[in-house]
């Protein structure tokens, strides 16, 4: 997936990743594979965390990172991205969704703010 963002010019300003091992393997996979600049900050309230919580934290970001990745679990980090776009994706391991918000800063976003589903990668199909 770090090859992808590098490739998409989608290279995150900062990574928001839950605490649990898998998550903080997968996010410093996703640097080194795209050698992304991107620091990592773990962020224990992600761990198993519902959409609302995936709001707080990026709220606490103010107007810091215009594109950030979320890196957490499911249901919850599903159910967020698909309640900001409307769609209704499938989030399997390790999928990626890139999403569009009109906001000028963290703060502003709500679970009702309209998103946009701009790309949704799944990691199955990048094999082939």
């Amino acid at each position: 997936m770090g090859r992808l963002l590098q490739a998409q010019t989608l290279q995150p300003d900062m990574i928001l990743c839950s605490s649990a091992k898998r998550a903080r393997k997968t996010a410093k996979l996703v640097v080194e594979g795209g050698d992304l600049q991107a620091t990592i900050e773990v962020v224990s309230d992600l761990y198993l965390a519902p959409p609302e919580t995936y709001v707080e934290v990026l709220h606490q970001q103010g107007a810091d990172g215009a594109r950030i990745l979320m890196v957490g679990h499911n249901p919850g980090i599903e159910r967020f991205a698909n309640r900001l776009t409307g769609a209704q994706e499938a989030f399997p391991t390790a999928a990626l969704a890139e999403i569009g918000l009109e906001i000028d800063e963290w703060s502003e976003l709500s679970l009702d703010t309209p998103g946009r589903l701009r790309n949704f990668w799944r990691p199955r199909e990048l094999d082939q």
